[in-house]
Parts: C-alpha cells; sequence; structure tokens
C-alpha cells in the first residue's frame, strides 16, 4: 500500500472529490473506508459499519494508506451522496475545531461535558 500524496505546503492529503478509497491503520485494527477531507496531517475517513450507519474519525496522515493488489480494499460501499454528507460534516467539524468550539452532538450536548455537568 502507498501513503496518500501529501501538499508539502499544507501538509494535507490530496483527497479525490467524492472520496477516496483508504485503509487507515488504528493500532491493530484497520478501517477501510472514504478519505473525505484532510487538515493539519490529519485525514478524515468515514466508513459504514454492519447496520448501515457511517463512523467518521480523522487519522494522522502516516496512518492512511490507498489500497494496493496485495492488500485490497474491503470496506462497504458508500454512495456519493453519502460521501458528499461525510465530507460536509467534516469540513463543519474542522471548521469548529479551528475556532475552538466544541463539537455538538445529535443529543445538544458538547463531547466535553462530563457527568457532573448533566448532574445539576
Amino acid at each position: 500500500m502507498r501513503q496518500l500524496d501529501r501538499d508539502t505546503k499544507s501538509g494535507a492529503g490530496r483527497v479525490q472529490s467524492g472520496g477516496q478509497r483508504v485503509v487507515a491503520h488504528d493500532g491493530s485494527r484497520e478501517v477501510h473506508g472514504y478519505a473525505v477531507g484532510a487538515t493539519d496531517g490529519y485525514i478524515e475517513v468515514v466508513w459504514a459499519v454492519a447496520s448501515g450507519r457511517q463512523r467518521r474519525r480523522a487519522f494522522p496522515a502516516g496512518d492512511v494508506f490507498i489500497p494496493s493488489h496485495a492488500q485490497q480494499w474491503a470496506g462497504v460501499p458508500i454512495s456519493d451522496d453519502g460521501l458528499r454528507l461525510g465530507a460536509r460534516a467534516a469540513k463543519a467539524h474542522a471548521a469548529q475545531a479551528q475556532a475552538g468550539r466544541p463539537e455538538r452532538r445529535a443529543s445538544g450536548h458538547s463531547r466535553w461535558a462530563t457527568h457532573s455537568d448533566h448532574a445539576a
């Protein structure tokens, strides 16, 4: 497998529109998904799980590779529309991170909230 090409000025991987199929290494497991964005040396990867839901996470660029014949991509296909939604979510996440604001979840709670915050 080979790494995504990196832009020397920003350090971001060049990601194809619609999403590049990638394999991301996460400790002892591999995530087979689509690269939908890149910021500050991280690649945003979207993948589908067996329930049909999508997951999204930023991986260090050095841990994200383009599949090869020796190690083929074995992910769950995601439609172009699904990838566009994932890319939009990745852009919103990056904008919030740059603004220093916590990411809001569907529940309305920030991911930085603790149990004691909700007890009051």
